[in-house]
């Protein structure tokens, strides 16, 4: 071991000035090239995960409102069934619901989601079609249960 390291010392000693320099030079960027591709792999990595945390908050925005705006709906429509509130106040709410549910679509349309997903939210808006017809026929039990 001890000769190997004589014979380099003998060698670099032996190179010109620009030689020494290349030579460093090499040492220090070989490396570099060798990890660049596992650079890249995870610059990319990283830029998938930030593509599916943009592409879930784009798609739960509208979820969350539509959950928001169903709570305020069946508040409204108990005060309704009551006697509370007038009907034009839980029209306007229904209004902004299918509101709701058509940014939800246009979401879909830009192929966010998975098919399974969006047969779910077709269910959904099934679902808020019939509590909607059903709002003037209904007792506030039967209501809160059509809710959840």
């Amino acid at each position: 071991m001890n000769r190997l390291l004589q014979t380099l010392d003998t060698w670099f000693k032996g190179l010109t000035y620009p030689r020494k320099f290349t030579v460093i030079t090499a040492i220090f960027v070989f490396p570099i090239i060798a990890f660049l591709p596992l650079i890249g792999n995870e610059v990319d990595r990283i830029n998938r995960y930030g593509t599916g945390e943009l592409f879930g908050t784009l798609y739960t925005r509208p979820l969350w409102k539509i959950s928001h705006d169903l709570y305020l709906h069946q508040v409204l429509s108990e005060k309704f069934v009551e006697g509370e509130v007038e009907f034009p106040e839980v029209e306007a709410l229904q209004a902004t619901i299918d509101v709701d549910f058509d940014e939800l679509e246009a979401r879909q349309r830009q192929e966010i989601l998975s098919e399974p997903y969006q047969s779910e939210v077709a269910e959904f808006k099934d679902r808020w079609a019939n509590i909607k017809v059903s709002l003037s026929n209904t007792d506030s039990a039967a209501l809160k249960a059509q809710h959840e």
